[in-house]
């Protein structure tokens, strides 16, 4: 159950509802959300009577697996309470005493852990909720850790654990296998009862791929259309990058985020039908400039395209770091990134305005007609971004003041090799993918070539595109490792060009 932010278990806590029978009103709407997954910790001990132990991960240090542990007093994690107990192998209770300091509570594990513990749990003692207050560097800490605070479990356990002859088994599964997302809703039926009992053949089944350069966790969250507005769960919950599961939704009409913390956001809406199967791919190769669907760049503004002109001004927000599927991503500075946006029309340089962003910027621009060229550029070098490292486009269009209030004609090219989880594809093979030519505002490219690079961009060779259908059919050789850099020059029958790099497009081997 989900009330005012909370989740509320019915395990540990009640909550109680009524509305006065044969209450109506026409503009009564109700809706109710379930997300559903494998408890990422089950506690439970026994004190004559087994009960579960509310608790959730303190860091990311969460083991995999099943165990049953002895279960000790550890005081308040102090020396002297920790010297007169056995710890090693052993999951100890802390209670942490009013007003301690976080790096104090930190430092009072740090002891636990050197006392050889396996795992540890913090309670609250009595009104110690000021243990919130932040005093200096956190120590490193390894030991996995359970919050506890001052739930009635959790203070239950401390005191069976001073006991010195308990035991507990800790269930952890730090990416749930499976997900549900269910939803119902109904309007002015104010006292009609709503008892949702899904059957997983009535929902829609979504397979999903949460494609990653590097081994290590992103995060998710969905809500579900209600009467012309969308609903949920206004939280992230964790998946294992380089997994694939199946996932259900109720039927209808869905928002669904993925969100890797500096590896940005991507987003896509869903249609869902019940007892019919899809696809989903999140953060697939190869990433690349996608001016896709509408984005709010200052507040207040009623959502726009990424790149447009207005009032004299080319306002642009250029998201170099689009999936395969096109949707948008950008470069950040919170993430690192670095890059630039410049701009000339006929030859002659439009100064531009550093924003702070890499690739956000307001320009200026002469009423008059004439043909511009604006290019923008993104760098990422970090350990866990081994892909898309340098993603670069130059475009060339025409504009004047008659296009006020209109997308800027910005062609991009989307490449969609078959790669695995790791973004990596075969080795030392042909291999051939789609490549698709989009423009923003509408339309698509007429004119496709492409070239391959196997030593981040240093040499180029052309490599084969066939016009098929709404796309082209790309033929590469792979090389035995490493990785493969890919360059697009398009145009359309407007006179309007690209030409984009993505330097580190797709891994090999």
């Amino acid at each position: 159950m989900f009330a005012d932010g909370f989740d509320l278990d019915p395990r540990f806590q009640e909550a109680f509802a009524a509305t006065v029978p044969g209450t109506s009103s026409a503009t009564f709407a109700f809706s109710q959300e379930r997300r559903a997954t494998e408890p990422d910790l089950e506690l439970t001990a026994d004190d004559g009577q087994p009960f579960a132990v509310r608790g959730v991960w303190l860091n990311s240090a969460a083991p995999a697996g099943t165990s049953t542990l002895p279960v000790v007093s550890g005081g308040a994690g102090t020396p002297g309470d920790l010297a007169g107990i056995d710890a090693r192998g052993k999951l100890v209770v802390v209670r942490l005493p009013p007003g301690i300091r976080i790096d104090e509570a930190y430092q009072r594990l740090v002891n636990v852990e050197n006392a050889g513990a396996k795992l540890g749990l913090v309670t609250l003692d009595g009104g110690a909720a000021g243990t919130t207050v932040l005093g200096g560097g956190l120590p490193t800490l390894y030991l996995p850790v359970v919050w506890g605070g001052q739930n009635v479990t959790a203070q239950r356990f401390a005191e069976l654990a001073k006991t010195g002859h308990a035991s507990a088994t800790v269930v952890s599964r730090p990416f749930p296998r499976f997900r549900y997302e269910l939803g119902d809703g109904v309007e002015g039926q104010v006292t009609a009862p709503r008892v949702q009992r899904p059957k997983t053949r009535d929902l829609a089944e979504v397979r999903t791929a949460y494609h990653d350069n590097a081994p290590g966790e992103v995060r998710y969250v969905a809500g579900r259309e209600f009467f012309g507005r969308m609903v949920g769960y206004g939280y992230t919950q964790p998946v294992a990058a380089q997994q694939e599961r199946v996932e259900y939704y109720s039927p209808g009409k869905w928002d669904s985020l993925w969100t890797g913390g500096f590896r940005g956001e991507l987003g896509e809406q869903l249609d869902l039908a019940a007892g019919r199967k899809y696809r989903l791919s999140w953060n697939e190769a190869v990433a690349g400039p996608s001016l896709r669907g509408l984005t709010v760049t200052h507040t207040g503004e009623q959502p726009r395209p990424w790149a447009w002109r207005e009032d004299g001004v080319f306002d642009v927000w250029l998201p170099l770091f689009g999936d395969a599927a096109g949707r948008p991503r950008k470069p950040e500075s919170v993430a690192g990134d670095t890059g630039s946006v410049t701009l000339a029309k006929d030859g002659v340089a439009i100064p531009v305005e550093p924003s702070g962003e890499p690739t956000l910027a307001r320009i200026p621009v002469p009423d008059t007609g004439g043909a511009y060229r604006l290019t923008a550029e993104a760098h990422r070098h970090t350990d866990w971004w081994p892909l898309w490292t340098d993603v670069s486009a130059e475009w060339g269009f025409r504009s004047s003041a008659a296009a006020d209030g209109q997308a800027l004609p910005l062609l991009t090219a989307r490449f969609a090799p078959a790669v695995d989880l790791r973004n990596s594809a075969p080795a030392n093979r042909v291999v051939t993918f789609p490549a698709f030519v989009e423009r923003q505002g509408g339309g698509s490219g007429t004119k496709l070539a492409v070239e391959t690079s196997t030593d981040d961009g240093r040499s180029w060779q052309p490599a084969p595109a066939v016009k098929t259908g709404d796309h082209w059919t790309v033929v590469v050789r792979n090389p035995a490792s490493g990785f493969v850099s890919l360059r697009a020059s398009a145009a359309d029958d407007r006179g309007n060009t690209v030409r984009q790099t993505v330097v580190r497009a797709y891994a090999v081997g």
